[in-house]
């Protein structure tokens, strides 16, 4: 009972930051993904086998993790697997920052929150697919994809952004 009460209050409290009327968000593992935007369909969206289509998002992380952890959000579909990075930072005094940019550019970009663009592609048999994400933590946003999705467990229905219907 009381998960689903924090998830209430923490979504409440995003849609009220950003003054948001009508707010769809998911809270899994301690990051939040709100208004997910399928291909310009909203949170479900129909496409072609194998095809490539667009996603739009914002995500938040909701409280630091431990100073220097490098972290990342992979996003993938239920039942197939991570296909994207769409975070990988580092954490320095309750902040994270992009890890690439800081390391070799000294840009000091903070990625706390942020409006994401990013591609996935659909899967070859026809069906119904749940987008999700999830936190990792890998050095390269290309270990995360590869070997994090499963760590645990996969994703619950909790981390679900939206859908896509394969037909």
């Amino acid at each position: 009972m009381f998960k689903n009460l924090k998830k209430i209050i923490v979504v409440f409290i995003f849609c009220l930051i950003t003054l948001k009327t009508n707010c769809d968000a998911a809270v899994y593992s301690g990051i939040y993904m709100a208004d997910a935007n399928i291909k310009n369909q909203g949170m479900t969206a129909t496409v072609a086998p194998g095809e490539i289509f667009g996603v739009e998002t914002q995500y938040g992380f909701l409280f630091p993790r431990e100073n220097h952890s490098i972290v990342q959000i992979i996003v993938g579909i239920d039942g197939i697997g991570a296909q994207t990075c769409i975070a990988n930072g580092i954490v320095i005094e309750m902040n994270y920052f992009d890890h690439h940019s800081l390391y070799f550019r000294n840009q000091w970009n903070d990625i706390t929150t942020k409006e994401v663009k990013f591609a996935l592609t659909a899967p070859h048999k026809p069906g119904t697919y749940a987008i999700r994400y999830r936190y990792a933590q890998a050095y390269l946003p290309e270990d995360a994809i590869d070997c994090w999705w499963n760590v645990d467990e996969t994703p619950t229905d909790a981390a679900t952004i939206g859908y896509i219907v394969v037909e």
